[in-house]
C-alpha cells in the first residue's frame, strides 16, 4: 500500500492529465531479428540510399542527450524481422531508451530523423505521421499498426514536442513512473503511453506562456548537452590514476600544486551513480557535488593551470564512469613531473576545449533542471509539501527494490 502523501499526489497528477498516447503514437523502434541478421544487417559505413543513420538505446547518454555512434542499418523490410514504416523515423521524435534510471526516464530529441533500434521507444504526434493514419491502403494501415481519429491528428498539433520532452524527463514524472507504471528497470512503450501530460488550455494565455517557457527550456538543455558531448569528445580518456591516500580515515592527500584536499564522510554517497554528480568551480577550488547529498569532495589548488586541467580530466572521468557506483575512489591524470608534463596538454585542450567552458556548462545544466522540475512542480499544481515527498522518495526506493545501495 502506498504512503498516504504519495497517494495524493498521484491522484493529484490523475486529477489534471491526460496520457502521452492521447497525443502521440508510441511503438518500438526497429527490430532485425537474429543475432547474426543483426550483424549482417548494421555496420560502420553507407553502401547506398537504403543505409539509414540509426541509434540504439546506449546512444541516449542522458536526459537530453543522444549520440550518434556511428551506426548504419540496411532498411531492407524484407528483411527484417519487425521494420515498422519510414514515416516513424524520418520525422522529428522523442526518443526515449528503453532501460531507465534511478530518476525516471531517459528521453531526449531526434531532429536528425535517425533509425532506431529496438532498445528504443519512439513518440512521434499523431500529425506528422498523417500519410499514414489516413491511408485508403489497407496493407499499409495493417503494416503501420496506427490507429487515430482526425480529432486526434489534430489535436496532436497544438503541442510541442519539446514541451512533451521536458514534462517526460522531469523528476516529477520520474516519481510517478517509479510508483505508478514501471515495475522493472525496462522501459515499454505501454509505460510510455501511460505517462501522464498536464492539460493546457491553449486559449489561456498564462498558460500557453508556460507550454512555450518550458519548450524553450528544453532547446536550451539540448543545446547545452550537444556542446558538453563535442567538448568531452576531445579530452583524452586514457590519463589515469588513484586517489591512493584517500583511505578509510579520509586522509588528506597532498600533490603538486594541490594545496587541500577535503574529503567528506563518502558513506552517503557509495554506489551513488557517478552520473548524478556536477563537478563545479568555487574559486580556488573544484566541487564535486550531488544535489541531494551535497559535497563530496572538494579539491584546492594553487596554480590555475592544474586545476583547469584537473577539471577536464575530470569531467571526463565523470561521463566515461557515468553507469558505475560511487565508491569514493579516484582514477586522475598520473603526478610524476605533472607540472612539466601538464602545460603542453593544457594549452592544446583549453584552445579546444576551454575548463571554464565545461564546467560553466555542466554548471548551467544543473540549474536549468532545477527550474524545469520547479515549474513542472507549479504546473501540476503541487505544494512545498507534495514537492518534499517526490524529491526525497522515489530514487531511494528504487535504489532499495534493486539493490542499487
Amino acid at each position: 500500500m502506498k504512503d498516504e502523501g504519495v497517494s495524493t499526489i498521484i491522484n493529484k497528477i490523475k486529477s489534471k492529465t491526460i496520457s502521452l498516447d492521447a497525443i502521440c503514437y508510441i511503438n518500438w523502434g526497429l527490430r532485425t531479428g537474429t543475432e547474426e541478421l543483426t550483424e549482417k544487417m548494421i555496420q560502420r559505413s553507407q553502401s547506398g540510399p537504403q543505409w539509414k543513420k540509426m541509434v540504439r538505446g546506449d546512444g541516449i547518454t542522458d536526459r537530453y542527450s543522444m549520440i550518434w555512434q556511428g551506426e548504419y542499418i540496411n532498411y531492407d523490410k524484407s528483411e527484417l524481422f519487425n521494420p515498422m514504416f519510414e514515416d516513424l523515423f524520418e520525422k522529428e521524435k522523442i526518443i526515449i531508451r528503453k532501460i531507465a534510471g534511478a530518476r525516471g526516464l531517459f528521453a531526449s530529441f531526434d531532429p536528425d530523423k535517425y533509425y532506431a533500434f529496438s532498445t528504443t521507444i519512439l513518440a512521434v504526434p499523431y500529425h506528422l505521421v498523417e500519410t499514414c493514419l489516413i491511408s485508403r491502403d489497407e496493407k499499409h494501415l495493417q503494416d503501420c499498426r496506427v490507429r487515430a481519429t482526425m480529432e486526434q491528428i489534430n489535436f496532436s498539433k497544438t503541442w510541442s514536442q519539446k514541451f512533451l520532452l521536458v514534462v517526460i524527463n522531469s523528476r516529477l514524472l520520474g516519481f510517478y513512473y517509479w510508483n505508478c507504471i514501471g515495475d522493472e528497470l525496462s522501459v515499454v512503450p505501454n509505460h510510455v503511453k501511460e505517462l501522464p501530460i498536464r492539460q493546457i488550455d491553449f486559449s489561456n494565455p498564462s498558460q500557453k506562456v508556460v507550454h512555450d517557457s518550458l519548450a524553450s527550456l528544453a532547446d536550451r538543455m539540448l543545446t547545452l548537452h550537444k556542446q558538453r558531448n563535442e567538448l568531452l569528445s576531445k579530452i583524452p580518456g586514457d590519463t589515469t590514476i588513484s586517489f591512493k591516500e584517500v583511505n578509510a580515515n579520509r586522509a588528506a592527500f597532498h600533490i603538486s600544486m594541490l594545496a587541500d584536499t577535503k574529503v567528506s564522510d563518502f558513506k552517503p554517497f557509495l554506489k551513488l551513480k557517478i552520473k548524478e554528480f556536477v563537478l563545479k568551480r568555487d574559486g580556488s577550488a573544484l566541487v564535486l557535488f550531488h544535489q541531494e547529498k551535497g559535497e563530496a569532495l572538494r579539491l584546492t589548488f594553487d596554480d590555475e593551470d592544474f586545476l583547469k586541467y584537473f577539471a577536464l580530466i575530470f569531467a571526463r572521468w565523470i561521463e566515461d564512469n557515468s553507469k558505475k557506483g560511487f565508491k569514493g575512489e579516484f582514477d586522475l591524470p598520473s603526478v610524476t613531473n605533472l607540472a612539466e608534463s601538464i602545460k603542453p596538454t593544457l594549452a592544446q585542450l583549453e584552445k579546444e576545449i576551454g575548463a571554464d567552458d565545461i564546467l560553466a556548462i555542466q554548471s548551467e545544466i544543473a540549474e536549468t533542471d532545477k527550474t524545469i522540475d520547479k515549474m513542472v512542480y507549479e504546473l501540476y499544481e503541487l505544494t512545498p509539501e507534495d514537492v518534499a515527498v517526490v524529491e526525497t522518495l522515489p530514487v531511494e526506493e528504487v535504489r532499495r527494490k534493486y539493490g542499487w545501495h
